[in-house]
């Protein structure tokens, strides 16, 4: 997988030896996901580490460009911020926001369903969410309960961008992408699908 030129990247002014890894936190298909502390300060963040070579041999390398590209035009409360993002010779670097609330999933495995009330806040800040991508001209493709994580206020925050896709109002795609259990049914036919099949997979996600 070629580099980068810097100039496409948010901000390139770090690399992995200005953070201290505290944890693994996660684990996907293209590599980890580490708690660090920014070395020299107590800033705490998640860094997303992917291998090159995984990513090239499942043919993803679009996906990953994407997933930084849209990122770095982000700027909502409820969505998880990009906070630094650089590479190796072999691996890809995403510094993000550490929520450390856990996802949704957990939370409704643990406690069953949610007060209505709460469940009207997180649908509500949800909602908010994914209509800025929207307005942005993205498509998430992969909403699920794993995909939204809650803040240390309970707030809800998407994540996970790495089936999105940027989008123009008069195409569809015809990927076949996301978790098949969430997916809307046009995604599953196969008979293309456009930003509609993100709203198919909130009300999955929070009803």
């Amino acid at each position: 997988m070629e580099d980068v030129s810097e100039d496409t990247l948010k901000v390139q002014t770090v690399g992995i030896a200005d953070f201290e890894v505290l944890k693994v936190v996660g684990q996907g298909a293209f590599g980890k996901v580490y708690q660090v502390r920014k070395k020299g300060t107590p800033e705490i963040y998640a860094m997303k580490v992917m291998r090159k070579d995984r990513i090239v041999e499942k043919n993803h390398v679009e996906y990953m460009r994407g997933e930084r590209d849209i990122l770095t035009k982000i700027d909502h409360p409820f969505i998880v911020q990009l906070k630094y993002s650089f590479q190796t010779k072999y691996r890809l670097y995403l510094v993000l926001d550490f929520i450390n609330g856990g996802h949704l999933f957990f939370q409704l495995y643990n406690h069953g369903l949610f007060r209505e009330d709460l469940a009207r806040i997180y649908a509500a800040e949800i909602v908010s969410a994914v209509s800025h991508l929207h307005a942005n001209g993205i498509m998430h493709r992969d909403l699920k309960p794993e995909n939204i994580l809650l803040d240390s206020d309970g707030h809800a925050m998407l994540t996970d961008f790495g089936l999105a896709k940027q989008f123009d109002e008069n195409t569809r795609s015809n990927s076949m992408c996301g978790t098949v259990e969430y997916m809307a049914p046009e995604i599953v036919q196969g008979r293309g699908h456009d930003k509609a099949a993100d709203w198919w997979s909130v009300g999955n996600s929070i009803v």
